[in-house]
């Protein structure tokens, strides 16, 4: 196993079977990935998934803070996301 558990707010821990990316931003939103343990680094996506966060989600005036995320602008944008990683 090995990991990076510095003073950053993207993390990364990998064993045999999986890699952990993780974030947690200043306000404390935490945000993770599992990936198959050959995933390249995914600072990028991750921080590319925040700014998307705050742009469709915290700025939408009709989101309620603790509810299910289903803003179709956010979604399409996150799956957008997640095909260009692979």
């Amino acid at each position: 196993m090995t990991g990076e558990w510095e003073k950053e707010p993207i993390h990364f821990f990998q064993t045999s079977e999986y890699q952990l990316h993780y974030m947690e931003t200043a306000s404390g939103l935490r945000i993770a990935a599992s990936t198959p343990p050959d995933t390249k680094n995914m600072r990028a996506v991750l921080s590319k998934l925040y700014r998307l966060y705050v742009d469709y989600v915290v700025r939408n005036p009709c989101y309620k803070l603790g509810s299910e995320i289903s803003l179709p602008g956010f979604l399409q944008r996150v799956e957008v996301l997640v095909r260009e990683v692979g």
